[in-house]
């Protein structure tokens, strides 16, 4: 990295540089020649582009685990749910896994990872033996503001 150097107004009020102390600035330029990148045209070198902004509308679920009609699956299997950007509002009351037979929710734990994007349920019990649930999303949302669709899906535990 470059020494600073100290700028001063050169004769006609232009700025011209002074030797720092560490002796680095040219002794042989004239008095009054503008320092490098001060007072210089602006330079045609082409700006870095603009950061991508977050696409707009609601989340879109990239894959569940387990998937819909899914036979056999583990009693203590957690739920995975990812989606291609960052959702808002995940609680048990928008994420949430439901038992077919009395319509009632499983208590689960709900984990979010906003840098895979990815919510993850882990039932706070074994789940029972040769029994459909539903996974149930209703009310998340985007960063935007934009609701997600409500979708639910089934599947049934193995042994």
């Amino acid at each position: 990295m470059g020494a600073w150097r100290h700028v001063m107004p050169g004769p006609g009020g232009s700025p011209a540089a002074s030797p720092d102390p560490g002796g680095s600035a040219s002794p042989s330029a004239p008095p009054g020649s503008p320092v490098p990148g001060i007072g210089a045209a602006p330079s045609t070198a082409p700006s870095p582009p603009a950061s991508t902004p977050p696409p707009a509308g609601p989340p879109v679920l990239k894959l569940a685990i387990p998937r819909a009609g899914a036979t056999g699956v583990s009693v203590r299997q957690r739920l995975l749910l990812r989606f291609d950007r960052q959702v808002v509002g995940a609680s048990g009351r928008t994420v949430f896994v439901q038992d077919m037979a009395t319509g009632r929710k499983v208590a689960a734990l709900l984990h979010y990872d906003a840098h895979s994007f990815t919510l993850t349920l882990k039932p706070a019990l074994a789940l029972v033996r040769h029994h459909r649930y539903a996974i149930v999303l209703t009310g998340l949302r985007g960063r935007d503001g934009s609701v997600m669709a409500r979708r639910t899906w089934g599947f049934t535990t193995g042994t």
